[in-house]
């Protein structure tokens, strides 16, 4: 573990990507040896993601609390369009597997102590650990520096055209895979026979 927190430590840069990677890499694996790992994998990212978290508090100036009633608001409204749009979007296997969906108590057992278990890491992981993990790579690292590489430099309120297209683009690119392929070309087959959504 020295050695990763020295990583962190390094430079800012480091302090923003590392988490980010040792959060996503995993991924890679972590269906691929069998519904149990499955589970103690997750757990595992959820960990080693949150020490990094822990180690890096005092490096990223972003990553204090405030609270704010605007912010309060906007969190509302963006998580009920989170989870009210969720069900109108097609799944794409290119992007995403679509294999058994996450459901410990399917796995372990109706009650069972290992399904409630992962309920709770899944839970406290989804919502403590990726989110600032999210937004200290993206936000704080990666929409500054495609505008300028000393980007401790620019501030988070700085408006710049090239960090909000590539904002946007990214949430764009993945809506339109999602919708199989470009939306533009109707003659596109879309993978996995679904009904192309009408736009």
């Amino acid at each position: 573990m020295h050695f990763l927190r020295e990583k962190l430590r390094a430079s800012p840069i480091h302090a923003r990507v590392v988490p980010f990677v040792v959060l996503v890499a995993p991924l890679f694996i972590q269906d691929s040896f069998g519904e149990d790992l499955r589970y103690w994998v997750y757990l595992g990212r959820m960990v080693l993601s949150g020490w990094c978290l822990w180690q890096i508090r005092d490096l990223v100036p972003e990553m204090r609390w405030n609270f704010s009633w605007e912010g309060a608001v906007a969190g509302v409204l963006v998580l009920a369009l989170w989870v009210g749009l969720d069900p109108f979007y097609p799944k794409s296997s290119l992007l995403f597997h679509l294999g058994d969906p996450w459901n410990p108590f399917k796995h372990f057992g109706s009650g069972s102590v290992l399904g409630w278990f992962f309920f709770f890491v899944r839970t406290l992981g989804s919502a403590i650990v990726i989110p600032p993990i999210e937004e200290i790579f993206y936000r704080s690292f990666l929409y500054r520096y495609l505008v300028k590489l000393k980007f401790t430099d620019m501030p988070l309120s700085k408006f710049h055209p090239l960090s909000f297209f590539c904002h946007f683009s990214v949430i764009w690119v993945g809506a339109f895979s999602m919708a199989g392929g470009n939306p533009l070309r109707s003659d596109l087959p879309i993978p996995g026979g679904q009904e192309r959504p009408a736009w």
